[in-house]
C-alpha cells in the first residue's frame, strides 16, 4: 500500500512541479520543492481539520469535507465532462482511434467511440455532476 500511496503521490507532484518549471522557469528541485511542500502543508491542515481544527469551518465544513466536496463533486466530474468534449469534438475520434490503434490494423469500435465521446459521456457526466449536487444517491 505504501508503494502504491508513494507512487501517485510522486505522479501528482510531477504535474505541480512541471507546470511551475514551464511557467516560472524555477529549477526542478526548486519546483518540487515547493510543491511538495504546498501539498505536505495541505494535508496537514486536513488532518488536523478532523482533530484541533474541527471548529474551523467554510460553508459549513471543515477543510477536508471542503476539499473532499470540492474534488468529488466538482474538479473530477468537470474534467471528465471537458476532456469527453475535447476528445469528441475539438480533437476528434479519429484522432483518438489513431491513438489507440498506435498503427496496428485499426480500432474496430471508432464509431461506437466517437458516440459516445460525442453524445453518451458528455450526457451521463452531467448528469452525474447535477445528481451530485441534489445529494441523489450514484
Amino acid at each position: 500500500m505504501f508503494i502504491a500511496a508513494a507512487t501517485s503521490a510522486i505522479a501528482l507532484l510531477e504535474v505541480a512541479a512541471a507546470f511551475l518549471i514551464d511557467r516560472f522557469h524555477w529549477k526542478r528541485w526548486a519546483a518540487a520543492l515547493a510543491a511538495g511542500g504546498v501539498m505536505a502543508l495541505t494535508g496537514a491542515a486536513a488532518s488536523l481539520s478532523m482533530g484541533p481544527w474541527s471548529g474551523l469551518t467554510l460553508f459549513g465544513m471543515n477543510l477536508f469535507d471542503l476539499l473532499g466536496f470540492l474534488t468529488d463533486k466538482l474538479i473530477i466530474p468537470l474534467a471528465a465532462f471537458f476532456t469527453s468534449v475535447f476528445v469528441g469534438w475539438v480533437w476528434g475520434p479519429r484522432h483518438a482511434a489513431e491513438e489507440i490503434a498506435q498503427g496496428a490494423a485499426g480500432f474496430r469500435f471508432e464509431k461506437l467511440f466517437g458516440f459516445m465521446m460525442k453524445w453518451a459521456a458528455p450526457a451521463l457526466i452531467a448528469l452525474v455532476f447535477i445528481l451530485g449536487f441534489l445529494g441523489a444517491p450514484i
